[in-house]
Parts: structure tokens; C-alpha cells; sequence
């Protein structure tokens, strides 16, 4: 009785972790970001995202106002 091969199987890198940024409301999802590997979410990264929030609410909430504005505020220095 012989048994059957071992079979060897090809080891593929996988795709590592991604990032998601979701913004819903109670009618479902609005908008799905998603980052590209090695990305961070810092404050240039924020304002894209919510720029295309924006854009994206007014085209499939047209009942919603958007008034927001994204502007970077640098705090200034620590007083000691």
C-alpha cells in the first residue's frame, strides 16, 4: 500500500494589513477610504479624506447641508 504524496504548497506573501477610514449615518455608508500601505493618517491625510466626504455627501445625501470647512490650525508654542 503506497500513500499518497505530500502535496507542497506555494507560499505567497500576503497582502498585509489596510487601512479603512468609514463614515455612515443611519442610512448606510457614505464613504469608504482606503489608505495605501504604509500610509499614516495625519492632518494632510484628514483633509483629503473629509474633502471627499464632503463631496460625497452632497452627491448621495443632497438633503444634507455640508458647511464644514477644513482648515490646519498650528497650535503655537507651550508656554512653560
Amino acid at each position: 500500500m503506497n500513500s499518497p504524496s505530500k502535496k507542497k504548497f506555494k507560499m505567497l506573501p500576503s497582502a498585509g494589513k489596510v487601512m479603512c477610514i468609514v463614515f455612515w449615518d443611519r442610512k448606510g455608508v457614505i464613504l469608504l477610504n482606503f489608505l495605501e500601505p504604509g500610509q499614516t493618517i495625519n492632518s494632510d491625510c484628514y483633509i483629503v479624506t473629509l474633502t471627499k466626504l464632503k463631496a460625497r455627501i452632497s452627491r448621495v445625501r443632497p438633503e444634507k447641508k455640508t458647511t464644514f470647512s477644513c482648515k490646519m490650525i498650528m497650535p503655537g508654542p507651550i508656554p512653560v
